[in-house]
């Protein structure tokens, strides 16, 4: 069954208007007609069946049906900071961390990022989060948020309840263990270098801003890997992959 996001806002009355660029894509590429079935989700964890009603040269219209909770999302809400990696990595880590169940990404820049700061790539990651998120059959869309520079980083993650710096030289702090350390803790912020990892004085700094600085175990992984399967222990550790 397709699925699609709307707005809460483009939905009233009973009927869901598809935003230009899916309407696009449910007439030219899926060949939808009128009546024909398909899911619209509220970007809230709300889901309902519903049937296209009206078709015009970039619009359709739905009618929907009841709705329903779809208890996708995670109870744990994670960001991702994301040392900014090299073209077309940051593509696969967040299609890969929207699968897994990641809430937020920022990419930062630190001192070993081989890119620089440069135009920013938000509305495309978007993207890649929102059909990710569609073929997950996620209750929401990840937020793909603007890059900060490192000072930015650390400043950021006081807002969080913890946060978890993966460093490849850390040999004794766990993930389960920093996380039974702080078992009340939903809002989470993990910390991924970028290809070539975070400096000893970056991780000094990060622990200084509030992080625990976290082993992954004895094996190197690649930045585009490190995120997806930190957050995939926090969600399995937390629960919330049952």
């Amino acid at each position: 069954m397709h699925r699609f996001f709307v707005e809460p806002a483009d939905m009233a009355g009973g009927l869901a208007r598809l935003g230009e660029e899916d309407a696009a894509h449910a007439l030219r590429v899926l060949r939808l007609k009128q009546g024909d079935e398909i899911r619209i989700c509220d970007g809230c964890d709300r889901e309902y069946p519903a049937w296209i009603e009206e078709v015009g040269k970039r619009a359709v219209t739905a009618r929907l049906g009841e709705g329903y909770a779809l208890n996708a999302e995670p109870a744990t809400r994670i960001t991702l900071y994301q040392g900014a990696p090299k073209a077309g990595k940051m593509e696969y880590l967040v299609q890969k961390g929207t699968e897994i169940g990641i809430s937020r990404f920022i990419p930062f820049f630190s001192s070993r990022c081989v890119v620089k700061p440069g135009k920013d790539k938000g509305e495309r990651y978007g993207r890649v989060a929102y059909e990710a998120a569609k073929q997950a059959r996620r209750g929401a869309v990840p937020k793909v948020e603007a890059p900060l520079d490192f000072a930015g980083l650390c400043q950021a993650l006081q807002a969080h309840e913890l946060t978890l710096a993966a460093w490849e030289e850390e040999r004794a702090l766990s993930v389960r263990t920093a996380l039974n350390a702080a078992p009340e803790a939903r809002d989470i912020a993990l910390v991924v270098g970028p290809e070539g990892g975070l400096s000893a004085e970056e991780t000094e700094a990060l622990a200084c801003a509030g992080a625990q600085v976290i082993t992954l175990g004895p094996r190197i992984l690649r930045t585009e890997t490190a995120g997806a399967v930190l957050a995939a222990l926090v969600l399995y550790e937390r629960g919330d992959m049952q």
